[in-house]
């Protein structure tokens, strides 16, 4: 009987739970933001706080250095999203900002990186003004690791 392998690249080394956790303890309880697993419509209402996105490796290129000696070496690019849904004079709406730009540079409780193996952080924000005074803050990460596989 033959044994059938499958060769499976590496995973983000991060995850949505790790970045619920820094959020949850980088905003003062008392501000009673909600932040919610899932992500908000844009066909229906939506309710107020911050939506988390799942983590997920959107793009893999060989490295130069895989292709010279023939090695399973990639640049991989992982994504996700985080949305803030505020609303007009929102008194936290610049703090909340902040915290959330601030997620490429935060640690966790353990004193590592949030994003420790990556080497390229970035993030886009979009900013948009609904129809019922809200504010949508959308910010989508971009993260850059090598993976080997072996």
């Amino acid at each position: 009987m033959a044994v059938s392998t499958v060769t499976v690249l590496n995973a983000p080394t991060v995850n949505e739970t790790q970045i619920v956790d820094v959020l949850k303890r980088d905003i003062p309880s008392d501000w009673n933001i909600p932040i919610y697993v899932d992500f908000p419509s844009d066909s229906e209402v939506v309710r107020y706080g911050i939506y988390v996105s799942d983590v997920h490796t959107v793009e893999r290129n060989p490295h130069q250095l895989g292709i010279q000696y023939c090695g399973s070496i990639y640049h991989a690019f992982d994504e996700f999203n985080v949305t803030y849904i505020s609303y007009q004079d929102d008194p936290y709406n610049i703090q909340v900002n902040a915290i959330i730009a601030n997620l490429v540079t935060a640690y966790k409780d353990d004193g590592q990186q949030l994003f420790d193996g990556y080497f390229e952080r970035d993030f886009d924000q979009v900013r948009t003004y609904g129809p019922t005074q809200a504010e949508k803050h959308t910010w989508t990460f971009r993260l850059l690791r090598m993976e080997f596989n072996t």
